[in-house]
């Protein structure tokens, strides 16, 4: 059932710097502004510790920013963070109104070991059990989790938006590629699964063509895979024509977009490639795989696609735009056109938002006048089973008097607790019933009923503790205290 309230806050929980610039980074620092814009006080917290297979740091991390949450916050946990942390999403999920962001599934990344890939899918199919819904970035990912038995009904697809990068865009470039050398750019962390190695390879064999290409992504997210493309590069000889440039900032990467002619993504696998559609708002024709959702998110005009780690399908795209200046300039043209129907952030914001109050379910808002409870009163007293109350008093005799009390002694007074307790009506009617003495708790979600029944049963003269909370399956265990 849809959430009739609307959102009003939201915390992001995204693993080590909340202000990392990959993809998945970028899809929550723009929705976070976009739901600000919208009048939502949203906020991004980053832990700390290593994921996706998480440390003790890790564990203690979440642990200790969920359980300082107040009940019923928000909560948008990120795949990476929450995958491999089941027990500790089941700890607090009861409480608090927790949707997980996936973009991928941890056990479909690349070079994984067949033991490492299998531990991920079973701890990510728990931590996915444990959460009120799941948003993915596309409708393949959405799909993926069918695998995970996330029910359909459970999942929401939000895909990301693509705004024009630093007033650059296909409208602004219409004769790119008019240069003797053609400016390939790659942006990307450097991962195998990002498979830049598959793109020096291919541009090996074109070395009779004029192009420079630059790759531009964090070196420090796979340092050893980093530091082994540089030495593939450096062992053809392609120093001078392949540039790593590490990761860029803002300005950095809108210059890096203005100066290119043509955007590259051999990646073998994404969640949605975000990239593809940041490469058409700055006008640039694509080359890229049909890996993972980039089957159906790379099918735009002015994109060309090959078969996911086919390196001669990679070389042969490249080659066909190196060398055809004509099917280069068709393809810019085609770009426009696509950049024309990109969604935007502040689109990829609000749908965000709708996701959230569709699968986050209210806290329970049942409420009772006290008025109607007290006229209730006398009628619902008159109704009690008179067999049981004294059922109920033989037991509480017992249970205070029991044998194992040392001659002369008593037991603690019997504890009584009142599962919502309203105005107090059953401690009105036990209390007097039953000689032995008591100590009452009175739980109940509605704290002006919960002031009225202390006011009430003050001249009763026992003990007393009231507590607000929500009462419901998950939760009732916990609210139960001990004896």
């Amino acid at each position: 059932m849809a959430n009739s309230e609307p959102l009003t806050s939201v915390l992001f929980v995204v693993p080590g710097d909340p202000e990392q610039k990959t993809g998945g980074y970028r899809y929550v620092q723009r929705v976070v502004a976009g739901l600000r814009d919208n009048g939502v006080d949203a906020f991004v917290s980053g832990l700390c510790g290593s994921f996706p297979v998480p440390d003790r740091m890790a564990e203690a991390s979440m642990n200790r920013l969920l359980a300082a949450l107040a009940d019923d916050s928000v909560v948008v946990l990120d795949g990476l963070a929450m995958g491999g942390l089941p027990d500790v999403i089941a700890n607090h999920a009861s409480r608090l109104r927790v949707v997980s962001l996936v973009h991928h599934a941890l056990a479909d990344e690349t070079g994984l070991t067949q033991e490492l890939q299998d531990w991920l899918f079973r701890v990510e199919r728990r931590a996915l059990s444990k959460v009120a819904g799941v948003i993915t970035t596309s409708a393949h990912t959405a799909h993926r989790l069918k695998d995970y038995s996330v029910p359909a009904t459970a999942i929401r697809v939000v895909e990301p938006g693509a705004d024009t990068i630093a007033g650059i865009g296909a409208e602004t470039q219409p004769s790119r590629a008019q240069g003797p050398t053609i400016h390939l750019l790659c942006v990307a962390h450097l991962s195998p699964r990002k498979a830049q190695h598959h793109l020096v390879e291919a541009l090996s064999d074109l070395r009779d063509c004029s192009w420079h290409c630059t790759l531009a992504g964090s070196l420090d997210r796979d340092e050893h895979y980093a530091h082994e493309l540089g030495g593939i590069i450096a062992n053809l000889g392609l120093e001078h024509r392949i540039s790593l440039l590490g990761e860029l900032d803002d300005l950095e990467l809108a210059g890096a977009y203005r100066n290119a002619d043509v955007f590259v993504l051999p990646s073998v696998y994404e969640g949605y490639g975000m990239v593809i559609d940041e490469a058409i708002a700055a006008g640039l024709p694509v080359i890229t795989t049909d890996g993972g959702a980039l089957s159906t998110t790379g099918l735009r005009p002015g994109v060309r696609q090959y078969q996911a780690g086919d390196v001669a399908g990679l070389r042969a795209c490249l080659e066909d735009w190196l060398t055809n200046p004509g099917a280069l300039g068709e393809a810019a043209t085609q770009v426009q056109q696509a950049a024309r129907s990109l969604r935007s952030w502040q689109s990829t914001a609000i749908d965000f938002q709708r996701a959230l109050e569709d699968l986050l379910p209210p806290p329970d808002p049942t409420t009772f006048d006290s008025d109607w409870l007290a006229l209730r009163e006398p009628a619902d007293h008159l109704a009690r089973n008179k067999r049981l109350l004294s059922e109920v008093l033989v037991w509480a005799e017992q249970d205070y008097c029991h044998p194992g009390v040392l001659s002369g002694h008593h037991a603690p007074p019997l504890l009584v607790v009142d599962l919502g307790t309203g105005t107090g009506s059953n401690a009105r009617y036990l209390v007097p019933a039953m000689t032995v003495p008591q100590r009452w708790v009175l739980l109940d979600q509605d704290e002006h009923l919960l002031a009225l029944a202390g006011e009430r049963l003050q001249h009763l003269d026992v003990p007393l503790e009231t507590h607000a909370c929500h009462l419901n399956a998950k939760r009732l265990a916990g609210q139960i205290p001990d004896g």
